[in-house]
């Protein structure tokens, strides 16, 4: 499952991903958000930031969800500023220090006992 979460930033799009996460958690949640809030910043001349944080519960993507994140990420490398992944889950981990230098805004890591510097890193002006 994927939901929205409020990081108290109009700039920074957050999700928190928990349990398994499917192909409709892609198609009605992440990707209408992700669009939607990369059309707003574009129109004001900027990148977005993205907050992504996997719960403890988090059991992994089902193949469809996996194949739509490998989309939506080749589609999206340049529009990112700041993107914040926060976890305990080593395939997460793994996948995060594989592609993260392929985005051309900055990527880091956080553990759930520090989300609050990572909030606070991702919505820094």
């Amino acid at each position: 499952m994927i939901e929205r979460i409020d990081i108290g930033s109009e700039r920074v799009v957050g999700l928190r991903a928990s349990g398994r996460v499917s192909h409709d958690d892609y198609v009605e949640i992440l990707i209408p958000v992700l669009e939607e809030s990369l059309e707003k910043v574009k129109a004001e001349g900027h990148k977005l930031r993205f907050y992504y944080e996997f719960a403890e519960d988090f059991d992994g993507y089902t193949a469809h969800a996996l194949w739509d994140d490998a989309k939506i990420g080749g589609l999206h490398l340049h529009d990112f500023e700041r993107i914040a992944v926060v976890t305990e889950h080593p395939m997460i981990l793994g996948a995060v220090r594989l592609f993260g230098p392929l985005v051309s805004g900055l990527v880091r890591t956080w553990s759930l006992a520090e989300r609050d510097q990572a909030r606070a890193w991702v919505a820094e002006v």
